[in-house]
């Protein structure tokens, strides 16, 4: 899969890569409603692809709105159902805090970083 671009503003790109056997999605610039969608379908066809454990790096996030906090959830929940982890890595000090508000700290798995991520949490 190649970089994906929402919206003509660019809402948001989200780069896949992989990392031992880890899939990561790097995502950078605004998480809108609108790039919700675009991220949704990143999720699912690394999911469906066989992934087992799945990063996804926030460090390039602008903002997120809440429709970005209720995509995680889906999105764990789907690597749930498929025997896959999600990772949420490299979170800024806001989406720390909206994470510790709703309670999703303690239902993400967070790692400082994709290689904490990629070891299992070890580091």
């Amino acid at each position: 899969m190649t970089e994906k671009e929402s919206g003509g503003n660019r809402d948001i790109r989200i780069t896949p890569s992989k990392v031992g056997t880890c899939r990561v999605l790097t995502l950078s610039g605004r998480m809108t409603t609108e790039a919700c969608e675009l991220f949704r379908a990143a999720a699912v066809t690394e999911i469906q692809a066989g992934a087992r454990s799945l990063v996804v790096d926030i460090s390039g996030l602008d903002t997120m709105s809440s429709c970005g906090i209720g995509t995680l959830v889906w999105i764990d929940d789907d690597c749930k159902k498929s025997k896959c982890r999600m990772h949420l890595v490299n979170t800024n000090p806001h989406i720390q805090r909206v994470l510790a508000l709703t309670g999703l700290d303690r239902q993400f798995h967070v790692a400082k970083d994709v290689r904490q991520a990629a070891s299992g949490g070890k580091d």
